[in-house]
């Protein structure tokens, strides 16, 4: 998420630390040990599809983040737009983004740039569905940013759901 003035990035907060979950659930992670041991098959695709699960975890954080990122972007820009009427904007990133003065400092890594054909965006700030950016690439830089891996397609075994 994106905090106030200093607009630093910061991972979702999705996740139980493992002693509430293992206080929580204590039975049922019992019975996925036991279960883990018995069939080694079972226990491989569990892991893949909690790795499945992480991702798509990772993901939706991101693309809040982008969102945010964006939104408070261009409510900074629509300030300073206020303050000083004759402000030009030379960013050719998405707002929020790469070259962007109201990037945060992690957005700043994020080259969220048109292709140079489409590049000629001049109205700032930019509306969030300009077709001149794609949220999706940006989405896909900051996990690339953040270490985040897709995981590898499911091995699809007999218990595949």
């Amino acid at each position: 998420m994106i905090k106030g003035r200093t607009r630093e990035f910061e991972p979702a907060k999705h996740e139980l630390s493992d002693d509430e979950i293992r206080s929580s659930f204590s039975e049922t992670i019992k019975r996925a040990e036991a279960d883990f041991t018995d069939d080694p098959g079972y226990a491989v695709e569990m892991a893949e599809h909690a790795a499945l699960v992480k991702y798509k975890r990772d993901l939706w954080a991101a693309r809040t983040d982008v969102t945010k990122a964006e939104k408070l972007a261009h409510i900074e820009c629509r300030k300073h737009l206020k303050r000083d009427p004759a402000f030009v904007c030379h960013a050719t990133a998405a707002c929020g983004f790469g070259g962007c003065r109201f990037a945060s400092a992690e957005a700043q890594l994020v080259n969220a740039e048109p292709p140079e054909a489409r590049s000629r965006l001049k109205t700032r700030p930019a509306p969030a569905a300009n077709p001149l950016y794609r949220i999706e690439d940006t989405i896909e830089t900051l996990l690339q940013i953040r270490g985040v891996q897709k995981p590898p397609k499911l091995s699809g075994g007999r218990h595949a759901a």
